[in-house]
């Protein structure tokens, strides 16, 4: 898979500097509050915060009153886990959805009682495995489009990063000729006026 990745992007142009680099996976790490396999491109909350996490939640879960900062607190730190765990997004809404249509903001310390759907939703954080599961963790890909055309006249493009260009049919004559990815790049970067790439 390694070799791919690294055929994959020479065949772009790119030059790895195999001295610096890491190319082999290591034993799970922490950074950042989180665990990270970086054999199977997992992560998750560390034990350490995961058992921070747990203890906080259950004090708050046996609480009859809890004033505004104190649910900002906890929401805050669900937050940071709802990146990693398994529909974290989706539970963390409906909680911070429960939580603003049954507390008062102002004045900020004073205590209210909980409200009993926020109650009822803060278990699901509770259960032992939702801060154990590791997750899948791979970058979006790159979402950019080109819109091109090109006629005996001239050519032009257009991308969705706001991108533009065209020009004549000598230009047109110079994509006809391009030998390589990065002549490409070098091209639609806009660079000409900055002479050749060689």
């Amino acid at each position: 898979m390694l070799e791919r990745a690294m055929a994959a992007a020479a065949g772009m142009g790119f030059l790895v500097n195999r001295g610096k680099s890491f190319l082999i996976p290591l034993p799970p790490h922490h950074l950042a509050g989180y665990a990270m396999g970086s054999r199977s491109a997992t992560v998750r909350v560390s034990e350490v915060n995961a058992a921070k996490l747990h203890h906080r939640l259950c004090r708050a879960s046996v609480s009859l009153i809890m004033s505004w900062s104190q649910w900002e607190f906890h929401l805050g730190s669900l937050t940071f886990a709802a990146e990693v765990t398994p529909r974290g997004w989706l539970r963390l809404r409906r909680i911070v959805k429960a939580v603003n249509a049954g507390v008062s903001v102002k004045p900020r310390d004073m205590p209210r009682p909980m409200p009993p759907q926020a109650l009822l939703l803060l278990g699901t954080w509770l259960v032992e495995s939702v801060f154990s599961a590791w997750r899948k963790r791979l970058p979006p890909p790159p979402v950019i489009f080109v819109m091109s055309d090109a006629s005996d006249v001239g050519w032009g493009y257009q991308s969705s990063d706001g991108r533009q260009d065209f020009g004549g049919c000598v230009l047109l004559k110079l994509c006809n000729e391009l030998r390589s990815y990065s002549e490409l790049q070098w091209l639609l970067s806009g660079r000409r006026s900055h002479g050749s790439p060689y």
